[in-house]
């Protein structure tokens, strides 16, 4: 982990400020635009607050998935001791990842905060509960996708594209009311969605038009960590020579 911290971005310990900076400049590159320019908003009085409910999902998933996903490859040398697996790297990821998107939404809510943006919802567990859930679904991504790279290594163009598409069709600047049926229940194969309406829930209670599934949300999660991981085993020699 302190090695990780240490070589991502430098050679010093302060370097792994910008492994922070860098979601939270892309969070507010998000943000800010969609805020300026939204003259209304469909579910309560602050455009600030729907938007920030659902751009931070996506951030909090797509930056776990895409380092993780990266692990192995930055972190090679370390495979050269016989007593370091591929397996402790991934995790060893995996935990700053976690912690760094913690520190990031942190961060977050408190420059939200500052400028009396109400930002803090009226049921918190709900939104700790989808917090956790993007994260943890982008983690379980990464790990799918550390498999994945190490047999195709075209994979990661595909995976930013598809983390695009995720998040064009999530619904976080819009309201899926407007949809038809078969739209809106292609859509609910999108776990991101169900992340944003998972977050929104927290503020504006149950208002999608797509039911909520927390359900569906976990079973990718713990899907993919399992492929991933089993993946990881069964493909390890060929996962060390990428």
């Amino acid at each position: 982990m302190l090695r990780d911290m240490r070589t991502r971005f430098g050679h010093s310990h302060l370097s792994f400020l910008v492994a922070l900076a860098w979601p939270l400049s892309h969070l507010f590159s998000l943000f800010l635009p969609f805020v300026y320019f939204a003259k209304f908003v469909p579910l309560g009085g602050s455009p600030s607050v729907y938007i920030a409910t659902g751009v931070a999902p996506y951030i909090l998933c797509m930056y776990p998935a895409r380092m993780v996903s990266m692990a192995i490859t930055v972190n090679q040398p370390l495979l050269m001791f016989p007593i370091v697996k591929t397996t402790d790297i991934i995790l060893a990821r995996t935990v700053v990842e976690i912690l760094s998107a913690l520190i990031v939404i942190a961060i977050f809510v408190f420059i939200l905060a500052s400028f009396e943006v109400e930002i803090i919802p009226p049921d918190p567990a709900i939104a700790i509960a989808a917090l956790f859930a993007s994260i943890l679904l982008g983690v379980a991504l990464g790990v799918l996708n550390v498999v994945v790279v190490s047999i195709f290594k075209f994979w990661q163009f595909i995976f930013m594209a598809v983390m695009i598409v995720m998040w064009v069709t999530a619904g976080a600047t819009t309201v899926q009311v407007n949809y038809s049926e078969q739209t809106r229940y292609l859509l609910s194969f999108n776990p991101l969605m169900h992340l944003v309406i998972w977050m929104r829930s927290a503020y504006y209670g149950d208002y999608s038009a797509i039911p909520l599934s927390r359900s569906y949300v976990l079973g990718v999660v713990f899907g993919g960590l399992f492929l991933g991981f089993a993946g990881d085993r069964l493909l390890r020699g060929r996962v060390l020579l990428q």
